[in-house]
């Protein structure tokens, strides 16, 4: 993004496909011109991450140097299996690539952005087969073509590979018109109409006093904006669910442990703290007369006193309990009941948690900027 030159995609991959092939490597320099390659890419790829604060540049440049490591290891991988198990290229290439597609979306909680399958989001017949195979079928079906093409290029069989990328293509593209056939054809209940509000705000860790009131203000807006647009849009049917994205909810949901005291400078009880989050729920929810599911901060206040902080940054002298941090999301019905809270599991490095924190003491300093959430369970 934003260029969308999703049609590169299937040939791209040549340079790399051709350092599988060639049988004489040069290993020392080849493999760091590869990484070097990596890094410029996921450096431009995710350069947002610097985006919020001049200290969330360290974890911009750290997750570079990471995820840069995975086109080297696909060369190198992918000649272990061209030159040493004898596959075809069409066979270790794609096998490989998907893999470490795979190790890379669940490695330190996993980052699978920019995926080769997501190349091809514009051409939906295309990826049907996600149905089957996730996004990884993608990317196999991707990397399979483009390693076919390049093997009809150099070598002399070329009918073998050439059959290989007709097929694939061919019967992922027949896969596809089937299930849109069938999807433009059903006559059936398709289940609730779905509202998903998507508004703009900047990233960063500016303090406005009426930055959060903003927040909120616009996503009211965008709701009822698209719940009166239901009534002249496809079949005329109302919204029944209206989606807000994750932490865009800017009240944040309290709970405690018993015997949790607040200190008295805030002036309110943990009861009170509870409840703002539910009835301003409940408000929303009645005000647009339609169940929502939003996503909120949610934060589960200790009754140990082993560690004190600030539960709001802009609050950093008020001593709070130590509380556990969670990125939630929550359903709420029509009449303003809650109907259930969940608490995300898979964690974005860097953004929500800092790795080898532990044993790198200098991700501290963007572990204490973020914050961080606990795994929910």
């Amino acid at each position: 993004p934003p260029l969308k030159w999703s049609l590169l995609a299937w040939i791209a991959p040549f340079p790399w496909l051709l350092s599988c092939h060639q049988p004489r490597f040069k290993q020392r320099g080849s493999y760091a011109a590869l990484y070097g390659a990596g890094l410029l890419f996921w450096l431009l790829a995710i350069h947002w991450l610097r985006l919020p604060h001049p200290a969330t540049s360290i974890g911009w440049i750290a997750l570079s140097a990471y995820l840069a490591s995975y086109l080297p290891a696909f060369v190198w991988l992918s000649r272990v299996g061209v030159h040493q198990v004898r596959l075809p290229l069409w066979i270790a290439a794609p096998a490989v690539w998907t893999g470490l597609e795979f190790a890379r979306a669940h490695l330190l909680t996993g980052f699978l952005f920019a995926a080769l399958g997501h190349t091809q989001v514009g051409w939906p017949q295309l990826i049907q087969i996600s149905d089957l195979t996730g996004g990884y079928g993608v990317s196999f079906l991707v990397m399979l073509v483009a390693a076919c093409a390049l093997q009809i290029v150099i070598d002399k069989r070329r009918w073998v590979p050439l059959g290989i990328a007709v097929t694939g293509i061919c019967a992922t593209g027949w896969y596809g018109h089937q299930r849109l056939v069938e999807f433009d054809s059903y006559t059936g209940n398709r289940g609730p109409r779905v509202a998903l509000i998507q508004g703009n705000s900047l990233a960063t860790w500016k303090q406005e006093s009426d930055k959060q009131q903003k927040i909120m203000a616009e996503y009211v807006t965008l709701s009822q904006q698209a719940i009166r647009d239901a009534a002249t849009a496809g079949d005329g049917r109302p919204v029944e669910l209206v989606i807000w994205p994750e932490t865009m909810f800017r009240t944040t949901m309290i709970s405690a442990d018993e015997g949790v005291e607040l200190p008295s400078d805030l002036g309110a009880t943990v009861d009170q703290w509870k409840s703002y989050a539910p009835q301003e729920l409940a408000a929303l929810a009645q005000h647009l007369d339609t169940p929502i599911f939003v996503g909120i901060d949610r934060r589960h206040l200790l009754a140990d006193n082993t560690v004190t902080g600030a539960a709001d940054p802009g609050d950093p002298g008020i001593e709070m309990p130590n509380f556990h941090a969670f990125n939630s999301s929550v359903l709420v019905d029509r009449d303003g009941q809650i109907l259930g809270t969940y608490d995300k599991v898979h964690r974005v490095m860097f953004g929500e948690y800092v790795p080898l924190v532990d044993w790198i003491p200098f991700f501290d300093r963007i572990a204490a900027l973020t914050g961080g959430i606990e795994r929910g369970a």
